[in-house]
């Protein structure tokens, strides 16, 4: 940066000999304070953005990827809850058919209670009419 400032220097010196202080500095005033080579072109800034262009367009194509596969798995997820549903009407199913077939046991030993305590009856008073037999 020295050099680039004792050049500036050698130039204004040079500029105020030839056109007049006031003429120097106004023209002076107007260069970069850096070197030229460290200034952007046009065509650089839009090779830059062409790049940046390019690399948003991969990630686009990157979350377009990822969009497919959470469409992907939200149809197994889909599929999965359909299968559950299935499972679910099925032990409805079973349910039903238990308390059916536990309402059919009930019956019957409610039908079963009598005709055994009529049986039990029976054996005992066949049981003291042999004892009274002998």
């Amino acid at each position: 940066m020295a050099e680039v400032e004792a050049e500036r220097s050698d130039l204004y010196l040079g500029l105020k000999k030839a056109l007049g202080d006031d003429m120097a500095d106004k023209l002076v005033n107007h260069l970069p304070p850096s070197k030229w080579s460290d200034f952007a072109r046009q065509s650089d800034m839009v090779a830059r953005f062409d790049l940046v262009d390019q690399r948003f367009g991969l990630v686009d194509q990157r979350f377009e990827a990822m969009e497919r596969r959470f469409d992907t798995i939200d149809r197994r997820f889909e599929l999965i809850d359909h299968r559950f549903e299935l499972v679910d009407q099925r032990f409805d199913e079973l349910e039903r058919r238990l308390d059916r077939l536990e309402n059919r046991i009930k019956l019957l030993i409610g039908a079963l209670i009598p005709v055994f305590v009529a049986t039990v009856v029976m054996f005992v008073q066949l049981n003291m009419s042999i004892a009274a037999l002998r």
